[in-house]
């Protein structure tokens, strides 16, 4: 009388611990990078303020939305978690940002 209907989940696909762990390096290391480029930049331009710090989150953000959009169109699983991409390591770098900023800045306009 009745059928139960089985429901067939897809195959999970192991993570493998070590890839997950360099790939997060990476994206440190491409986060640190962005830092010193960008408060290099931002100290050139002459960005000052509330302008400084906007620039460094909308360059951390358009890094975050990049790897976004490239781990999107692969299937494998690179990170733990999509918000990873986002929101990792962000707040880890401001100062390396901050420093890097006012060194220029105060190299470029002040002396």
């Amino acid at each position: 009388m009745f059928q139960k209907s089985i429901m067939v989940s897809p195959p999970v696909m192991p993570i493998n611990s070590r890839n997950v762990m360099h790939n997060t390096k990476s994206l440190n290391f491409s986060r640190t990078s962005l830092s010193v480029l960008g408060g290099g930049v931002a100290g050139i331009l002459g960005l000052s303020s509330l302008f400084g710090i906007l620039f460094y989150f909308l360059a951390s953000g358009i890094l975050g939305v990049y790897y976004l959009i490239l781990n999107s169109r692969q299937d494998s699983l690179h990170f733990m978690n999509k918000q990873q991409l986002i929101t990792a390591f962000v707040f880890e770098n401001l100062f390396t940002y901050i420093l890097m900023w006012t060194l220029m800045y105060g190299c470029v306009h002040v002396y």
